[in-house]
C-alpha cells in the first residue's frame, strides 16, 4: 500500500522487510542509525523517538558512517554535548514516521508495553550510497582521505563501479571465471 506513494519520490523499492518490536516499559533502544529506508508505525503504547540531523558532521562524522557500513554493529556513541541537537517526537498509537537513511536516533519507551512495526527497504540509490561508504572506509584504512558521498557524481560513480567489480570478482563461483 505504501509503494505507489513512495515510488514517485524514491523508485526501485526492493529487499522489503518488516519488523515487529514489542518492548518493555521504560526501555531504551540505543543510539544508532539504519542504512535502509524506514517507516515506523506505533501500534500500542507510547515512545519518544529522538532523531538527529544526518547532515550534521559534528554529530555524525564521515568516518562514523563509513565504519557503520563496514561492520554489523549499528550501535554508536552520542556525546553529551550533542544531546540537545536532537528532535524528540512523541509517538502514540496510530502515529507513523519516516526515518531517513543514516539519521542517528534513539528511542525511549513510555510506561507501558510498546508495540511498533518497522517497514524497511532498499533502493538502487540506497545501495549506491552504501557502496561509496564501504569504498571510502577501505580508502581511509589505506591513509587516503576520500571525498564524502554526494560531493562528486563522477567520483561516486567510479567508487560504485569499483565496488561492484570487486564483488563480482570476489564472489564469483569457482569454475565460472575464465
Amino acid at each position: 500500500a505504501l509503494r505507489p506513494h513512495i515510488d514517485p519520490h524514491c523508485p526501485g523499492m526492493h529487499n522489503r522487510e518488516g519488523f515487529i518490536f514489542i518492548t518493555s516499559p521504560n526501555s531504551t533502544v540505543p543510539y544508532h542509525m539504519d542504512p535502509e529506508h524506514n517507516y515506523l508505525f506505533q501500534i500500542k503504547g507510547e515512545k519518544n523517538f529522538t532523531i538527529f540531523d544526518r547532515a550534521d558532521r559534528d554529530i555524525l562524522p564521515e568516518e562514523e558512517i563509513e565504519n557503520h557500513y563496514g561492520r554489523a554493529n549499528r550501535k554508536m556513541v552520542l556525546h553529551n554535548e550533542h544531546e540537545a541537537r536532537g528532535s524528540t517526537i512523541r509517538l502514540k498509537p496510530g502515529d507513523a514516521m519516516h526515518v531517513p537513511i543514516n539519521a542517528p536516533h534513539y528511542v525511549q519507551n513510555g510506561s507501558d508495553v510498546s508495540i511498533s512495526i518497522s517497514i524497511t527497504y532498499d533502493t538502487p540509490s540506497s545501495l549506491r550510497r552504501e557502496a561509496v561508504y564501504r569504498v571510502n572506509r577501505n580508502l581511509r584504512k589505506l591513509g587516503i582521505s576520500p571525498r564524502p558521498f554526494g560531493t562528486s557524481a563522477a567520483v561516486d560513480h567510479a567508487k560504485i563501479t569499483t565496488y561492484r567489480l570487486y564483488h563480482l570478482l570476489r564472489y564469483q563461483k569457482p569454475g565460472l571465471a575464465r
